[in-house]
């Protein structure tokens, strides 16, 4: 009986968790977005360089809690619905996803990489090329949220930009919601 009654509640336990975590799909279909997006479908992809430390300070640096909530005066508040801050950007999801890029950033044993590589048109002088990259995507617990950030640059056209990116998946899509913390040069 007290067998039972422990295995109910750890299946409760994992049917409860959220169905909004990190996999390989979501990953990329988020990055794939984020691609489409900013117009780099024929940039090269720098795979030795993630942005997960970038988004972890950015988070750290913008985000500010009054009674465990995103602060009433926020910058986000101009660029996202109040409805949605409270659900992405109070103190349990913000725990949550900052958690989640540190795991996220700790070293991979050789051969066992965690970025999506794509192709690489060899044909094409690096130094003349767009290079982008991207951080893993990291997603809300309780809500179908989930948050990228990008960056973008040419050393020879002198250009460049980055940004963070919110996606809601909406049935089995994912949507955009907004972009924001973006520079441009």
């Amino acid at each position: 009986m007290r067998l039972t009654i422990i295995s109910i509640f750890i299946l409760l336990f994992f049917t409860c968790k959220s169905q909004h975590t990190s996999n390989n799909s979501n990953d990329d279909i988020i990055r794939n977005k984020v691609i489409k997006l900013k117009g780099l479908e024929d940039a090269m992809y720098d795979r030795n360089y993630v942005l997960n430390n970038n988004l972890l300070n950015l988070l750290n640096e913008n985000i500010v809690f009054e009674n465990g909530k995103y602060a009433e005066f926020g910058d986000l508040r101009n660029v996202i619905e109040d409805s949605i801050i409270d659900d992405v950007f109070n103190e349990f999801e913000f725990h949550n996803l900052v958690s989640q890029i540190k795991r996220n950033s700790q070293p991979t044993r050789k051969g066992n990489e965690k970025i999506k590589n794509t192709e690489i048109h060899n044909n094409i002088n690096s130094n003349k090329k767009i290079t982008f990259t991207l951080s893993k995507p990291i997603f809300c617990i309780k809500k179908p949220y989930a948050l990228i950030m990008y960056s973008y640059g040419s050393k020879l056209y002198g250009i460049g930009g980055s940004g963070v990116v919110l996606f809601k998946k909406t049935g089995n899509k994912w949507v955009l919601i907004n972009e924001f913390w973006g520079t441009m040069s």
